[in-house]
């Protein structure tokens, strides 16, 4: 990932070293990996540990894949998905269906984030550290592009850097946070 980081045009950042979005992988990595063990050692009960509840539940939709992969695509995709047949599936995953309100002034979709760890999964193989890797790289492009945009829209380089980018980055990281931990 280092080298496509290092290759492609999303990541030259305007006014920065050409290795400093490389930087900045290697950092929210180290960061992941950091929560990663914290989650690990110190919030052990998975099923309550946000870091892991839809990982875990990606499990259920994955090993659809080698019984009946006509199931795991349907899942997937979402095509006829809410067939009371999906059930033994669904009712597995402790996140699919939520049994408390949810705040509806937040979106927050739990199978999208569900499906999309179980797409990692076919690549993972269910290693953890590589669905932390994904989630660095992909969040990695949004910062990318958010720095890129203020900078192009803003002009002042240090408005952009002091002001706008540490507060894009921190709504989005929250929001992100939220999405993907899925915060009860």
């Amino acid at each position: 990932m280092l080298y496509w980081i290092g290759k492609w045009q999303v990541f030259k950042l305007p006014g920065l070293p050409k290795y400093a979005a490389q930087v900045v992988f290697l950092l929210k990595f180290a960061a992941g990996l950091s929560l990663t063990w914290i989650y690990t050692n110190y919030y052990t009960d998975r099923s309550t540990a946000d870091l892991y509840k839809l990982f875990d539940d990606s499990r259920f939709m994955y090993e659809a894949l080698f019984d009946k992969p006509k199931d795991f695509f349907k899942m997937i995709t979402g095509l006829d998905n809410n067939a009371p047949y999906f059930d033994h599936y669904y009712f597995k995953m402790n996140n699919w269906y939520r049994p408390y309100d949810v705040d509806y002034d937040v979106y927050y979709d739990t199978r999208t984030l569900i499906r999309l760890n179980a797409f990692v999964r076919l690549f993972s193989l269910g290693v953890f550290a590589v669905h932390t890797l994904v989630w660095c790289f992909l969040s990695l492009i949004g910062s990318c592009l958010i720095y890129i945009i203020s900078l192009t829209y803003i002009c002042h380089f240090f408005f952009s850097i002091f002001v706008i980018q540490p507060v894009f980055l921190i709504l989005w990281n929250i929001n992100v946070y939220h999405k993907i931990m899925d915060v009860t």
